[in-house]
């Protein structure tokens, strides 16, 4: 299922981190995947004190490269990250789903099969 938001209001960066960030993957660009996850893992690596993932990730961020995807990673994941992530939701239209009361996965089964009278 592909998702649907408004990308007018978002840099190409951006909408590449949001599609990203709820499905893993954008159908028009089968590759976008790949590369957040390569960010992704360099800026975790690079965080944990390996020196080559801070190379890498200085390789990715360079003019020629993805240096508008590794900005907008680095803002997410900075400091500002929240802030950040709401102002992309709304800018997307899109709600915040971390707001939602969601009971847990067992929970909502717990609830159905005492609906359809199968558990006690």
């Amino acid at each position: 299922m592909a998702l649907e938001f408004r990308r007018d209001g978002l840099t190409e960066a951006e909408a590449g981190l949001l599609a990203w960030q709820f499905s893993g993957s954008d159908s028009e660009q089968p590759y976008v995947a790949q590369l957040w996850g390569a960010i992704a893992i360099a800026w975790d690596h690079a965080a944990a004190g390996r020196p080559e993932a801070r190379l890498f990730l200085e390789r990715l961020a360079t003019s020629g490269g993805f240096a508008s995807e590794v900005a907008a990673y680095q803002r997410f994941k900075g400091v500002d990250g929240e802030m950040y992530w709401l102002d992309i939701l709304q800018r997307a239209g899109l709600e915040d789903r971390r707001q939602r009361n969601v009971a847990p996965v067992t929970e909502r089964r717990r609830r159905a099969a005492r609906k359809d009278g199968s558990a006690s």
